[in-house]
């Protein structure tokens, strides 16, 4: 079906909205002709401005939302897309009323509706994270139809927009350029303050660099804390930028910079989008499946803990102490890895911490971020890799190539024939608001039993 006018509906903060940023050229590309156009919340329009797929910003104020909720009643859309999860957005989808809607939106008595079966995955997956085996980015994509062609984040900048400061961090240092962003509006994806700066002194020492340390002017006293406390020698290879490079600038710098090391932040995202490597550190509600940096050859390290991620609205009993599995040592070692300052990585430094990486070219399927070291595979990580080859066989109707995806286990983890042999179960239940129908989930489940032998029989194969 062809759509004249279609609405994305996206009223997140930066980091999120970068997130979006795919769909709307894989929307030119489905419905060519279409007019497209973005509900932005007033001040977080940053992630598709230059977008020259979208041909009008709507602007949502909270301040004054009339105007916004006007232009969506009058707009005549003809297919909506709501990225929000919340009552709000709902709400504001529901106005179009002729429209087509995948996403959230209400009926005529104000009860939740989600008509698109990658919505109901994503809301039923909620209850048991730990198994989600899809990126925020790609359900995005399956919500719009976006099902195949590469998958990349789209972000517009100029990339000369930072070239006279990142030329004055250069000076510094013979080295490559890293950026370091230690603060986080969440409390608990943020790894404490001494623990990077523990992790950047050593970094220094290791060889010739340059440290940025990126930011708001919020994040400019932690930031000076931080320098204040590296040695003498060492300091002036450490640049404070918090309040100087403007988020205008931050992916201009970013691109030019080897890696950022960053918590699960909006930097993270806008890095990713930049093409600039990224070294994520996971904590709490943090999960690699879900908002793992969408670009390759991407870092992130988590501790070794069976509750991570937290649930939503879970409040921590063990005072995140996974955030105490991930050490200096192992930041400064990855961190030089992922820079180009060191060929190898000592393995012996992570008896307390996991990482993962994303593959090191792009891809035209769903992403999937795999054990860096050759690690024991558990029974969530199973299921969520039996998972993503059902459902992707299930909803996209594009299956695996199953000998591909069992080589890429068999060398990720140690125990991977043993755990496809071993007896295997999926709740199904949980999956029922996705196959609603009886007969429908009665085929889901045979299809996850065929992915599960297939992957079985390809993994007896692998030398």
């Amino acid at each position: 079906m062809a759509y004249e006018k279609i609405l994305v509906i996206a009223l997140h903060k930066h980091g999120d909205n970068v997130q979006v940023t795919p769909l709307f050229k894989a929307l030119k590309e489905l419905y060519p002709g279409a007019h497209l156009a973005c509900l932005v919340e007033k001040g977080y329009s940053f992630a598709f401005e230059n977008n020259p797929h979208i041909d009008e910003m709507v602007l949502f104020d909270r301040t004054n939302p009339a105007l916004a909720r006007q232009c969506i009643t009058n707009g005549e859309f003809s297919l909506v897309i709501n990225r929000q999860s919340s009552a709000e957005g709902a709400d504001l989808a529901s106005l179009a009323r002729s429209a087509k809607i995948r996403g959230v939106h209400l009926d005529d008595t104000g009860s939740i509706v989600i008509d698109d079966p990658w919505t109901r995955l994503l809301f039923a997956l909620v209850k048991n994270r730990r198994i989600n085996p899809f990126n925020l980015v790609d359900y995005g994509l399956h919500v719009a139809g976006a099902h195949t062609g590469e998958r990349r984040l789209d972000l517009y900048f100029d990339p000369h927009t930072a070239d006279a400061y990142a030329a004055l961090l250069r000076a510094r240092s013979e080295g490559p350029l890293l950026a370091v962003q230690a603060g986080s509006q969440a409390e608990y994806r943020k790894w404490p303050a001494q623990s990077f700066l523990q992790a950047i002194k050593r970094l220094l020492l290791r060889g010739p660099c340059t440290v940025a340390l990126l930011g708001s002017s919020e994040d400019y006293r932690a930031n000076q804390e931080i320098v204040a406390a590296i040695p003498g020698h060492l300091r002036a290879r450490v640049i404070d930028t918090s309040g100087i490079v403007t988020l205008p600038m931050l992916p201009a710098l970013l691109k030019k910079c080897g890696l950022l090391i960053t918590n699960d932040t909006g930097p993270m995202h806008i890095a990713a989008a930049a093409g600039c490597k990224v070294l994520a550190l996971y904590f709490g509600g943090s999960f690699l499946s879900e908002t793992g940096p969408y670009s390759p050859g991407n870092l992130i390290l988590c501790g070794r803990m069976d509750c991570l991620p937290c649930a939503f609205g879970h409040e921590c009993k063990k005072a995140y102490a996974c955030k105490e599995m991930v050490l200096p040592d192992q930041v400064a070692e990855l961190a030089a890895y992922g820079a180009g300052m060191a060929d190898t990585v000592n393995e012996k430094l992570f008896a307390q911490g996991m990482v993962y990486c994303s593959p090191h070219k792009a891809w035209d399927q769903p992403l999937v971020y795999l054990p860096f070291f050759r690690t024991r595979l558990g029974s969530d990580e199973l299921t969520r890799l039996v998972l993503y080859g059902a459902l992707s066989s299930a909803l996209l109707h594009t299956p695996i190539d199953v000998r591909v995806f069992a080589s890429r286990i068999a060398a990720c983890y140690t125990n991977a024939r043993q755990a496809f042999n071993a007896p295997f179960s999926v709740p199904l239940d949980l999956f029922h608001p996705v196959f609603p129908h009886a007969g429908h989930l009665a085929q889901f489940g045979k299809t996850v039993v065929e992915t599960m032998e297939a992957l079985r029989s390809a993994l007896a194969a692998v030398a």
